[in-house]
């Protein structure tokens, strides 16, 4: 799964109807969906590389806490995935 994961559920609260995604409603529609894995994509500009990292991190407790073995990632420039 590929999917928009710009923002926080707190950040999302302020930002309703911008077209942007929490990155926790994405990981909790991953799990529902029973993906293999998850890419995360379209971060925050305003996001340090660390602030993506701790997202990921977070979205990936998140699916540890609902007994999920869904990997998730963050997209980036240049990386390829193969079926």
């Amino acid at each position: 799964m590929i999917t928009d994961a710009q923002y926080t559920d707190s950040e999302y609260e302020e930002r309703v109807g911008w077209g942007h995604s929490s990155c926790f409603s994405a990981t909790d529609f991953g799990i529902q969906a029973e993906v293999g894995a998850m890419a995360l994509f379209h971060h925050d500009p305003e996001c340090s590389d660390e602030d993506v990292d701790r997202r990921v991190e977070a979205c990936r407790r998140r699916a540890g806490r609902f007994d999920s073995d869904l990997v998730v990632f963050a997209a980036r420039e240049g990386v390829e995935l193969q079926l």
